[in-house]
């Protein structure tokens, strides 16, 4: 198991697992490095404690075709779907992080693939271009704003229709 990432119980994790060989602590890592262990990882691990709207992490690993194993905390459950694209557990609950983990470990090469084909395909028709300017479109029409403005001028007409919300 390889760890990327830095914070403040970084030393008493090291300390618990000294032993353990499989455990491998890489520190912080970006770019490349980063990118080549995503493609190389069988599943992501994203233990946040913090309210996260929509983190970033799910999606790149989606598009990577990698499940993931996600805190039941913030934005994290509206991006998984259980058992199909990843899994999830309570914030902070290292058993039922665990056991998330083991799940995952015990699963077939081939039921890995398909729930990350599964992400893969969830990220590309969820999360694109085309969808966003449908729900922007959408957002703007209940709004009162024409589909027919320019992009500029539907966002200075929403600018306006708030200026003159918070004038009266």
């Amino acid at each position: 198991m390889k760890i990327a990432g830095t914070g403040p119980e970084e030393d008493s994790l090291k300390a618990m697992v000294a032993d353990d060989d499989k455990i491998e602590f890489l520190g912080y890592c970006s770019g490349a490095t980063l990118w080549r262990l995503l493609r190389e990882a069988r599943a992501v691990v994203l233990p946040s404690e913090w309210y996260e709207n929509a983190p970033m992490s799910v999606l790149e690993a989606y598009a990577s075709g990698k499940p993931v194993i996600g805190a039941r905390i913030g934005g994290i459950p509206e991006l998984i779907r259980e058992g199909e694209t990843g899994l999830l557990f309570e914030s902070g609950n290292s058993a039922d992080l665990a056991f998330c983990l083991e799940s995952i470990a015990s699963k077939p090469a081939s039921q890995i693939m398909a729930m990350g084909s599964a992400a893969r395909e969830y990220v590309l028709n969820f999360f694109n271009k085309q969808r966003y300017l449908e729900s922007m479109l959408s957002l703007y029409a209940s709004l009162g704003v024409s589909s027919t403005n320019s992009a500029a001028g539907s966002m200075g007409s929403v600018a306006a229709t708030r200026e003159s919300a918070r004038v009266k």
